[in-house]
């Protein structure tokens, strides 16, 4: 249930992109200024399962892959 919630919320920020980014840039880089945020957003979405399985596959326990990954999900929000 956790996990569910987790990628729902996931998924409704990245929505949120598009409605919001548009106001972040001039109208003359707009389309390219979105278009990187959903690339980095989207580029997120494929390398932290690809990442976090790494560590799973290298012997690590679900509790310090979550710690591995909480210095990745702050850099991301800033």
């Amino acid at each position: 249930m956790a996990a569910f919630a987790i990628g729902a919320m996931i998924a409704v920020a990245q929505a949120t992109l598009y409605a919001f980014a548009p106001l972040c840039y001039s109208s003359s880089i707009r389309n390219t200024g979105v278009g990187a945020a959903v690339a980095a957003g989207r580029l997120g979405t494929i390398a932290g399962p690809l990442f976090a399985g790494s560590l799973l596959g290298a012997g690590n326990p679900p509790a310090q892959v979550l710690i591995a990954l909480i210095p990745i999900t702050l850099a991301s929000g800033t």
